[in-house]
């Protein structure tokens, strides 16, 4: 009986533990799923609003941070999966022109060559009919030299891009009912054709304080339409260009950015930030902060509002540039 006695109570004893840690680990289980989540990578949110992450109304801007030893793609691919994933922001089968920035022959005034092919590979997953990277440069500059020497053929080409001088294209006349300073507008068919990506440098520009994504857009006109923006309101075609031919999806090259000068010989400063959005004007007013910050003016978010052609953008309707309507998602890659 004693036997028995002793068998029972071990029994109960071990029963009873059992209970315990599995209560234990019921407990713990969320804590440490909380803390593998948070670890890798490190996010954090820098709202410009009082609203929250998943407010649908909000305009989403990404700004990926990475070390030096990140590679762009990494970045790149991080910024559009933050947006929801490139086969959300792309639709498949579709003709896509991504439009760096190659109006120069120095890779310090030029989009850099592994960001245009980490885009041009981020978007293959949606199995495009033709990615095109295309350029009609600066006046006076050989496209096809600037792709050569800035290696951005290269690197696009081994991706899987055709690399075009937008030159060479016919140009459509394009309405603009709702523009202020241009009524309408001949475009390179290739972009008026395909869904625009505009992949600009961040840099300063000596007409329009700021070059980014808006202004990157003039690489899609003719020659003769750029003289005339120059002659008429530049800040206001640049404006009504983008609200002809809305960019899907602005990604923009903050790996290193040109400051105190531009759009060439400015001062370069290493940022390893890939800034994206699907809305370009509010893409160009965050990185235009940015932009401001590295340098170290006093107040970076009032030197961006200045811009003139991101504000007149908002106001044709192209974007947002109201800081209470866009959220800030910060993702630091290491």
């Amino acid at each position: 009986m004693r036997t028995d006695r002793r068998r029972f109570l071990k029994l109960i004893t071990s029963i009873a533990g059992i209970l315990t840690v599995a209560n234990l680990q019921e407990r713990l289980l969320p804590e440490i799923e909380a803390f593998t989540i948070q670890s890798t990578p490190t996010i954090t949110n820098n709202r410009s609003s009082r609203k929250t992450v998943s407010d649908p109304n909000a305009v989403r801007v990404v700004v990926v941070r990475g070390s030096d030893s990140v590679d762009p793609q990494v970045c790149v691919e991080k910024a559009l999966e933050a947006l929801g994933g490139v086969e959300e922001l792309v639709p498949p089968g579709a003709n896509i022109l991504i439009k760096p920035n190659v109006g120069f022959y120095d890779n310090d005034a030029t989009t850099d060559p592994r960001v245009t092919a980490a885009v041009v590979n981020a978007l293959k997953k949606t199995q495009p009919a033709k990615i095109v990277v295309g350029e009609s440069a600066l006046r006076g500059v050989d496209v096809n030299y600037a792709f050569r020497v800035t290696k951005t053929r290269t690197l696009a080409e081994a991706a899987g891009a055709e690399v075009r001088d937008l030159r060479k294209d016919d140009s459509v006349n394009v309405q603009i009912p709702n523009g202020l300073a241009l009524k309408s507008v001949n475009v390179f068919k290739t972009a008026s054709d395909s869904i625009i990506v505009t992949v600009p440098r961040l840099k300063r520009h000596s007409s329009t304080t700021a070059t980014i994504s808006l202004k990157n857009l003039m690489g899609i006109i003719p020659d003769d339409e750029k003289g005339k923006f120059h002659e008429t309101n530049l800040n206001q075609c640049i404006a009504d260009l983008n609200l002809a031919l809305h960019p899907k999806l602005a990604i923009i090259d903050a790996t290193r950015a040109m400051t105190k000068r531009g759009p060439s010989g400015g001062v370069m400063v290493t940022l390893n930030m890939i800034v994206a959005s699907t809305d370009p004007v509010a893409a160009d007013l965050i990185a235009a902060q940015e932009l401001f910050k590295a340098e170290n003016a006093a107040d970076p978010q009032a030197a961006a509002a200045r811009i003139d052609h991101i504000q007149n953008a908002a106001q044709v309707g192209v974007g947002t540039a109201d800081p209470s309507k866009i959220e800030v998602l910060n993702i630091n890659v290491s």
